[in-house]
């Protein structure tokens, strides 16, 4: 009887271990371009947005087996089960159950419960919890406790990312 609710306690453990590791993993993706322009790839109710470091929507796209259907305008209002509404200005504001905010400058300020604020160049400078930082020229140096750095022609060089949430998207070149 001792081994058994020796088994179950190591069990329930490990359960509380592993949901803790799901809980703190990273909900969105930060993408570095070559040039140290930086964007989000958040994913919401089975699509994704990409935001880009001034707080705009810069693409969104869905894996996607389903129907996908279209307002009076041509925009996309429904992705398989997810719909999508857009407020007074054009700008998305719902997507499924989720809401998306924006400040007095026409910038994403709330993303569902995510926060986003700016610096005084109009650059993201918190982005959930992560706080992010630019060098003079406007690239992104830190988010959270990543660095990025960057060599003499001025792209990127080194990526230091412990969490492992930051793409690298490098230039691509068609022949």
């Amino acid at each position: 009887m001792k081994k058994i609710h020796s088994a179950k306690l190591i069990f329930l453990t490990l359960l509380t271990f592993a949901v803790g590791i799901v809980n703190a993993q990273q909900t969105f993706n930060a993408t570095v371009s070559q040039d140290g322009t930086l964007s989000f790839r958040l994913p919401i109710e089975g699509l994704y947005l990409e935001i880009s470091q001034r707080g705009d929507i810069v693409g969104y796209g869905a894996l996607l087996s389903g129907q996908i259907s279209y307002d009076n305008s041509g925009r996309v209002e429904r992705f398989g089960n997810t719909s999508i509404s857009y407020d007074n200005d054009g700008k998305m504001d719902i997507i499924g159950r989720t809401t998306i905010s924006y400040n007095s400058n026409g910038k994403i300020d709330i993303i569902d419960r995510k926060r986003i604020s700016y610096d005084y160049n109009g650059n993201i400078d918190i982005f959930d919890r992560e706080r992010i930082s630019y060098n003079t020229n406007g690239k992104v140096e830190i988010i959270g406790m990543s660095t990025i750095s960057y060599n003499r022609s001025g792209f990127v060089e080194t990526i230091s990312d412990n969490k492992g949430f930051i793409i690298f998207r490098p230039k691509v070149a068609f022949n």
